[in-house]
């Protein structure tokens, strides 16, 4: 999709500059990657250098994840749709916990697509903790259900 390098660039940028201004490093994994995902640009979120805690105790299973994806493609239509608020219930509950639970096994498989997923999800939040750029909280929420999707392969829960 042509809007996704764009709009990941662009939230990027402003994503660097939020966590600029709070002193975030921008380490990365030390190990190589195999993601086929671009790369967000450098320096947008030192949360997601490390892994990241899981929000709960539950496995992610196959159906946990799918319904995850389906919900990150509901963000992106409500989002697409103007309705904030609808966006926001989409992103909330399981489909947020996903992303943060799926992280440790993730990294161990992919660390770069791991770290491409916490981007994609960071950009999301800090667009929900002011008034959001719908157009930026659309592009990384389908961003965020592809990668769910490659990660699912990664991790042998897909085909």
């Amino acid at each position: 999709m042509p809007f996704r390098p764009i709009a990941l660039f662009i939230t990027g940028a402003l994503v660097a500059v939020l966590l600029a201004a709070c002193d975030s490093s921008d380490e990365g994994p030390g190990t190589a990657p195999t993601s086929t995902v671009a790369t967000p640009p450098a320096g947008t979120s030192g949360v997601c250098a490390r892994a990241i805690p899981p929000l709960t105790t539950g496995p992610v299973t196959k159906e946990r994840l799918q319904a995850s994806i389906d919900k990150m493609r509901e963000v992106r239509l409500a989002a697409e749709a103007g309705d904030a608020a609808g966006a926001r219930d989409a992103f909330s509950g399981d489909a947020h916990a996903v992303t943060h639970d799926i992280d440790q096994p993730l990294r161990a498989a992919d660390p770069l697509l791991a770290a491409d997923l916490c981007e994609s999800i960071v950009i999301i939040e800090l667009e929900f903790g002011v008034q959001p750029d719908l157009e930026a909280v659309a592009g990384a929420a389908e961003i965020s259900a592809g990668l769910l999707e490659e990660s699912g392969r990664a991790l042998g829960l897909t085909d």
